[in-house]
């Protein structure tokens, strides 16, 4: 606010309306009044009237300025508000496109809906589901409705072709993360034996968090 721009104003508004006043018959009325009084009292009246037209501009610029000062800080919370709420905006959006990378699409929260992802897996890619067992099931709750699923999957009897296309499956299908893996080759059948160990994260989307 330009103070100075503002007392100029009020200064000009006050004495125009004083001008007006002075050419109306009551203000004459007044005068005359005034003038009848005694010494001691057009002396009161002076100062009454000297501090009435010092208070009103202060009063008229405080209010002014309370309006003014009132509507800058409703401005800055709906600033900073919006800035919030950007903010999350992002977060919210970074956090989903991490959890598309990170996550499976296929919630798991039993060692049978595990079991039938990996049957599913492996008729797929053309596997008999014998030769896949899963064993070793546990599963931790983590936050934000997401679980972690660590499971072995023991194998056996599988071609080279076969285990490939199993990790494959299994990682870019699943998104399911191979912590160790151990492989033998059985020389009566030249086939491979061995052993995943698997964690897999996926979210619950059906409850609200």
């Amino acid at each position: 606010m330009n103070f100075p721009k503002v007392m100029k104003s009020i200064d000009v508004f006050l004495f125009k309306q004083v001008d007006n006043l002075m050419q109306t018959s009551e203000f004459l009325k007044v005068s005359e009044s005034y003038s009848s009084l005694e010494e001691k009292a057009q002396e009161a009246t002076k100062i009454i009237l000297m501090i009435l037209t010092l208070s009103i501009p202060v009063i008229i610029v405080l209010t002014f300025y309370s309006i003014n000062n009132s509507k800058a800080q409703e401005l800055a919370i709906k600033d900073e508000l919006i800035k919030t709420a950007n903010t999350l905006i992002q977060e919210s959006s970074l956090i989903a496109s991490e959890e598309r990378q990170l996550l499976s699409t296929q919630f798991i929260g039993s060692e049978s809906a595990l079991k039938s992802l990996i049957n599913s897996s492996l008729s797929l890619i053309s596997i008999d589901s014998q030769k896949v067992q899963v064993s070793g099931y546990n599963i931790e709750e983590l936050d934000g409705l997401i679980t972690k699923v660590r499971a072995d999957l023991s194998f056996k009897g599988l071609t080279s072709e076969g285990l490939f296309a199993l990790l494959d499956s299994l990682n870019s299908k699943f998104r399911m993360k191979m912590e160790d893996i151990t492989i033998r080759k059985n020389e009566i059948s030249n086939s491979l034996d061995g052993v995943i160990a698997i964690d897999y994260y996926s979210k619950d989307n059906t409850v609200d968090e």
